[in-house]
This record gives C-alpha cells, sequence and structure tokens, in this order.
C-alpha cells in the first residue's frame, strides 16, 4: 500500500514543500474534489473493498478519469486525508482549499462527486453525511475562513 501511495503520489505531481501541508500545497481541482470523496466516505467508518471499487467508478465517471488514473486517485485521495489526521479534519481543510481556489464556483461538481459516491445503498447514514457535507461548504462560504 505504501508503495502505491508513493507512485499515486508521484502520479499528481505532488512535491513535498517543507512547512506546508498537502492540502495547501495542492492547485488541482479535482484532486481536492477527490480528497473531499475520500473524507466523505472515510466519515462513514471502515471502508471495504466494495467501497473502494465504488469510489474509482465515481471518480472514472465524474472527472473523467481514465480506470487506471481513477485507481491512483482513490489512493492519493486517501493518502490526502490520512495526512490531515481525521476525516473531519480532512474535510474542513479540504474544503478551503478549494473555496481558496475556486470560490463558491465548483460546489455543485462537489456535491455531484458525493452524490455519486454515496450511491442508493452504500451506506445507512448518508443523509447525517450530507447534512454534515452542507453545513461544513456553508460555514466556510459564510464566514470566509481562508
Amino acid at each position: 500500500m505504501v508503495g502505491d501511495a508513493a507512485l499515486a503520489v508521484r502520479r499528481f505531481g505532488f512535491k513535498r514543500q517543507t512547512k506546508i501541508h498537502p492540502v495547501d500545497a495542492t492547485d488541482d481541482i479535482n484532486v481536492l474534489i477527490a480528497a473531499l470523496g475520500a473524507a466523505f466516505m472515510g466519515l462513514k467508518g471502515m471502508m471495504m473493498k466494495e467501497d473502494v471499487d465504488h469510489i474509482a467508478a465515481a471518480f472514472e465517471r465524474e472527472l473523467g478519469l481514465s480506470v487506471s488514473e481513477a485507481r491512483d486517485m482513490t489512493t492519493y485521495s486517501d493518502w490526502m486525508v490520512n495526512q490531515c489526521g481525521t476525516e473531519n479534519a480532512a474535510f474542513t481543510r479540504v474544503v478551503k482549499r478549494f473555496y481558496r481556489l475556486n470560490g463558491t464556483n465548483g460546489f455543485s461538481s462537489v456535491m455531484a462527486m458525493l452524490a455519486a459516491m454515496s450511491g442508493p445503498n452504500l451506506h445507512n447514514n448518508s443523509a447525517k453525511l450530507w447534512t454534515k457535507c452542507r453545513a461544513l461548504s456553508r460555514k466556510v462560504r459564510a464566514d470566509h475562513l481562508v
């Protein structure tokens, strides 16, 4: 897994910068959307292989990636979430970065990605997670926490 993460990180051009968090060093909107998706999925608890496959398929459809790029994006976004410590911290940090780069434009693409990832039967508490996602994005926009 460590080797897969290192390859995925390199594939998307990440270069570690001293004293800059990986999320704050990311300028690619698709990577940020994927990280939000990974944080969203992580909020439900331990992910199974089926969940990871579902996430990769959502990245492939929604972001227009090839199968191998979608798999690498899944690994990379999971790594970014882990760099934040918790899913809640990752979601908040990534939403802030997304807002800095894109303003209020693009939140509809984030919500489309989250809808594609959650699917009809993926988990029972999706309504609770949706509420949390909307509240965080509203908070960032309202408070201008940038």
